[in-house]
This record gives C-alpha cells, sequence and structure tokens, in this order.
C-alpha cells in the first residue's frame, strides 16, 4: 500500500507545491479569511465525501471493471484499482486541485495586493 501513495503523491507534488505557495502568499498579503474558509469547506465538502465514493466504488470492485482493461499493461494498475487508500489518496488531490484553482483565481485578481494590514 505503500507504493500506491507513492505513486499518486508523485501526481500530487508540483499542485501541493503550487497550493502551498499561493496559501503563503495569501496569508502574508492579508487574504487569510480565504485560507480559512477553504480550510473548512476543503475537506467536508470536498475531500471526505469524494474519498468515501470512491473507496465504495473500489470496495464493490466496479473501479476495477470499469478500468483495468484500459490500465492493464500497467504493473501497478491491479494495486491501485484495489486498494482502499486509493480512494483516500484522490479525495485528497481533488482537494489540494479546487484549493490550488481557488488560491490561484484570488491571487490573478490581486486584491490582496491592496489590503489593509
Amino acid at each position: 500500500t505503500s507504493s500506491v501513495i507513492l505513486r499518486i503523491l508523485c501526481f500530487t507534488v508540483p499542485l501541493t507545491t503550487f497550493y502551498q505557495g499561493c496559501q503563503g502568499t495569501l496569508k502574508a498579503g492579508g487574504a487569510a479569511s480565504t485560507i480559512i474558509v477553504w480550510n473548512i469547506v476543503g475537506p467536508w465538502v470536498i475531500r471526505i465525501p469524494i474519498a468515501f465514493s470512491m473507496i465504495k466504488l473500489i470496495e464493490s470492485g466496479a473501479l476495477y471493471n470499469t478500468f483495468y482493461p484500459y490500465l492493464s499493461n500497467l504493473p501497478f494498475a491491479e494495486t491501485v484499482l484495489t486498494s482502499g487508500i486509493t480512494g483516500l489518496m484522490l479525495g485528497f488531490f481533488t482537494d489540494y486541485t479546487a484549493r490550488s484553482i481557488a488560491y490561484g483565481i484570488r491571487l490573478l485578481k490581486g486584491k490582496w495586493l491592496y489590503s489593509s494590514l
């Protein structure tokens, strides 16, 4: 199972780096309210429901039956498609993706540049 985590994390490291950089910039720029809202909303609205849904799909075998014919050439396909940790990691990945997009949009708007501390 640790290899599953590492394989999924290899895709999320660049995204996580962007997410953490944007988060730090927004905090330093006085837009901490955005960070607080996403720290509350992210896990309860995005991460937990998606992880729960994916774990149920993995337990029922639906994920394996759907994607294994396309991924059967990969040596780790069966492990990834049958491990519940995959659902958990996909929940984390989706949450970080949503936060990265929200933080990136907030940074591009530039309102945080003119906030009074």
